[in-house]
């Protein structure tokens, strides 16, 4: 099981090898109008921490239901690169420990 984690890690890293390759792979797979909320919403924090602070707010935006209340509190940090990076520091922590992961890597700088 571990070697498997190590190839899909490996292969994660190949296919984004920063956030702004992140950013702009999430963005360009949207397609206009008809992407899913949860898409908009990691392609907005994708292109946030990429410092694409206004695609992020049109994609926060369109964020609908269950992605809508933290698309709408990140909306509120987007003029704010470094409270905005802590707020998605946050939502990262809250879910690794939600699901029993631990804490962050050190080798990830939010």
């Amino acid at each position: 099981m571990a070697k498997k984690a190590v190839e899909i890690d490996r292969v994660h890293r190949s296919m984004f090898p920063s956030v702004q390759a992140t950013a702009t792979i999430l963005v360009n797979e949207l397609q206009p109008g008809a992407y899913g909320e949860w898409a908009a919403f990691h392609a907005g924090v994708a292109a946030g921490l990429a410092g694409d602070f206004e695609t992020a707010r049109q994609l926060f935006e369109s964020a609908q239901r269950h992605a809508a209340s933290q698309a709408q509190l990140l909306l509120g940090y987007i003029d704010d690169p470094i409270a905005f990076r802590s707020r998605v520091r946050g939502f990262i922590v809250a879910e690794r420990a939600y699901y029993g992961l631990g804490a962050l890597p050190a080798a990830i700088a939010i």
